[in-house]
């Protein structure tokens, strides 16, 4: 099977050179998950570290009373399980399948092995590990600053964003996992989360209709996401 075209859906290794690809290509392989199924526990050696090729992935803690909560959603191009990997240490959290999905891995210590032997593949290595640590910082920050309502319109309006692939926000997004994973991965409960919903839906900022919302006013739904209240 031809690897190259996985290999280049990650934003990690797109502008790698041909013949680093290819040598990566001899590290990796391509698997189907179903929508649900396993990837990794909490506690498993990080042998290898994966990347999205199509479909979604959360990242997930469970708490000793089973309780979980979504660290990471992990879409096309994006990177999961490298820090753990790179570092030789074992994974800090459960990687599921969130809908049916093909997933690209590539084993941890021969790459490495390449890495260390070209001081710019090194550098990218640095660069990715980097913006992730400031991303976590930031859901952190917006965890610990922010109301589940303000969170709750942050998601929605990152929604909007990505739905176009020019910027341009829609004004009808689709959820794009279910509503108990979406209160995981914004640090609350269900039932909060449906009174947020109920809030901005009473304030006239959104209709929802199962999985689909339509952003009725988008600049009152970004004064709520930054905290303003009108």
């Amino acid at each position: 099977m031809d690897l190259l075209p996985a290999l280049q859906t990650c934003s990690f290794l797109a502008d790698f050179p041909r013949e680093d690809l290819l040598r990566i290509a001899e590290l990796s392989r391509v698997r189907a998950y179903e929508q649900g199924e396993e990837i990794f526990r909490e506690g498993d050696p990080a042998m290898r570290f994966y990347a999205v090729v199509t479909g979604k992935v959360k990242l997930f803690k469970l708490s000793p009373e089973g309780k979980y909560h979504i660290v990471r959603l992990v879409s096309r191009g994006e990177l999961f399980g490298e820090a753990a990997a790179f570092a030789s240490e074992n994974y800090p959290v459960f990687a599921e399948a969130v809908t049916r999905s093909q997933l690209l891995s590539i084993e941890a210590a021969p790459f490495l092995c390449l890495v260390t032997s070209q001081r710019r593949l090194a550098m990218k290595v640095i660069v990715s590990l980097s913006r992730r640590l400031e991303s976590v910082v930031g859901v952190l920050g917006q965890l610990a600053l922010s109301d589940v309502t303000a969170r709750l319109a942050k998601y929605v309006l990152d929604l909007s964003l990505a739905a176009t692939a020019s910027g341009a926000a829609a004004r009808v997004v689709r959820l794009d996992i279910r509503k108990s994973d979406l209160a995981a991965r914004l640090g609350t409960v269900s039932e909060s989360l449906s009174r947020a919903f109920a809030r901005l839906r009473d304030s006239k900022l959104i209709e929802v209709k199962g999985n689909e919302i339509r952003i009725l006013d988008p600049e009152a739904l970004a004064r709520v996401a930054a905290g303003f209240r009108d």
